[in-house]
This record gives C-alpha cells, structure tokens and sequence, in this order.
C-alpha cells in the first residue's frame, strides 16, 4: 500500500510540473501565468472546502482490524476534497481547454486518475472527494477558458 500512496504523491506533483514545458512549448508564456493562477485558485477552493466541512477520512479496515497507511491518520478530517486529485487533475483539463493537438491532455488525463485511484485505494479519501475534486479542477479551467474568451487575454 505504501507503494500506491508514493505513486499518487509523485503524480500529485509530476503532473503539474510536467506541465510547464508542455505549455510554454506549445502556448506562450501568457498561458503558463494563467496555468499558475488557476492552479493556484484551485487549491485555494480546494482548502477552503477542506476547513469548512472537515469530513474525517475512510477507515481501512479488514474484519476486526484496523490497518494504518504510513503517513496519514484515518481519523483527522479535512477528506473533502482531495488536494492530490484536484493538483493531478487541472493540468490534464487546462492542456484539453488551452493546448492544441487536443491530444495532448489524454496522459495528462489518464495518470491524473490513476493518481485519484491512490487516493481512494489507500482509503485517505471517499469516491466522492475524488470526484468534488476534478470538478473543482474542471471548473477553474472553464472559469479560465470564459475569461480568455471574454476579455481577449491570450
């Protein structure tokens, strides 16, 4: 299990950095500011829901017995939403709403889940904050999309 909760840990920030030289290759420097502001907002919102509704962690239990992840307490809240998720997650959408070939954002996507899997494998968050999750991230980079849109920026 430690294993899985080092792989999502390393996407959680592999993913965003590997980001950069995506988007300043194929974008311009511009983007990249508004990658870094919307990633910035994303965890903001992320953190703030986190602090309001401080729902406590999954259990990994198996029978009678309670089996401990190195690293986390499964009885601390602050499980909505994921942090992991929403970080792995924002890259993947920003390069599908700002990065052309489209397919550009298909590993970004598909290593962003498997990093969510991690999250809800080692019981350190529900389905659902997976899920809260890359909505949250969906959303900033649609926020991002309208903005450019309607103001011009890029």
């Amino acid at each position: 299990m430690n294993k899985i909760k080092k792989l999502g840990d390393i996407l959680t920030l592999a993913l965003p950095i590997s980001a950069i030289p995506v988007i300043l290759f194929l974008t311009n420097w511009k983007v990249l500011v508004l990658f870094a502001i919307i990633y910035g907002l994303g965890n903001l919102i992320v953190q703030i829901l986190k602090g309001i509704f401080d729902e406590p962690r999954p259990r990994n239990t198996v029978g009678d017995h309670v089996i401990y992840v190195h690293g986390y307490s499964h009885n601390d809240g602050e499980s909505l939403c994921s942090g992991h998720a929403m970080s792995a997650c924002l890259p993947a959408y920003f390069c599908l709403f700002f990065i052309q070939p489209i397919w550009v954002f298909i590993p970004f996507l598909v290593l962003a889940w498997v990093c969510g899997w991690t999250r809800i494998y080692v019981k350190a968050h529900w389905f659902l904050d997976v899920f809260l999750s890359n909505l949250i991230a969906f959303n900033c980079c649609l926020l991002a999309a309208y903005i450019v849109l309607k103001f011009s920026i890029i």
